[in-house]
């Protein structure tokens, strides 16, 4: 079994970036926000992404300090920052822990204890194809061949996409067509 390698202090923090300590030997804010996400366990790769998106916000958040900070003020920032960076789902979880981890675990500011982080997290997840607000937009046919049951109940039985296309005419509810 071979001995854990110890690497010399390059001056560069976990992410790979240059971040210069402060005059008094201090470690600055940055320094302690990549120290929080090495004891929280986030991947070496991915830090570089927490740091980026923890920087966008503080950027967009000027010139207000974090401590200062609504709670509208934070929620409002992740749609925006999600359709102008064209984010992915898996991006915007990231970024709604990557300021979790800053507002709440380093800065500790107050509003920041008040949102409702997991909805966050999980509004940017995209809705599913048979999702109600999604397939009221489809035809019956299409929403037929999205499901492999209904499309063995249409092949079966040919009057339920009759049914379905009435249903759809008469505007009763989407959940009608699948009970």
């Amino acid at each position: 079994m071979r001995a854990p390698t110890v690497r010399p202090n390059t001056g560069k923090n976990p992410a790979g970036r240059q971040i210069p300590r402060r005059e008094s030997g201090r470690p600055s804010g940055w320094h302690r926000y990549l120290e929080l996400l090495v004891r929280e366990g986030v991947a070496a790769n991915a830090r570089c992404w927490y740091v980026q998106r923890a920087e966008d916000f503080v950027a967009a958040m000027r010139p207000k300090r974090l401590s200062e900070l609504t709670v509208e003020e934070i929620t409002a920032f992740f749609p925006r920052y999600a359709r102008d960076n064209q984010l992915t789902d898996g991006q915007f979880r990231q970024t709604v822990d990557a300021l979790q981890l800053l507002l709440v675990d380093l800065a500790q500011a107050g509003a920041a204890r008040e949102v409702d982080w997991e909805h966050l997290r999980e509004s940017g997840r995209a809705l599913e194809s048979a999702h109600p607000t999604r397939a009221a937009a489809m035809s019956p046919e299409a929403a037929v061949a999205g499901h492999p049951v209904y499309q063995r109940a249409a092949a079966a039985q040919p009057l339920l996409q009759q049914l379905a296309r009435t249903l759809r005419a008469e505007r009763y509810a989407l959940r009608t067509e699948q009970t």
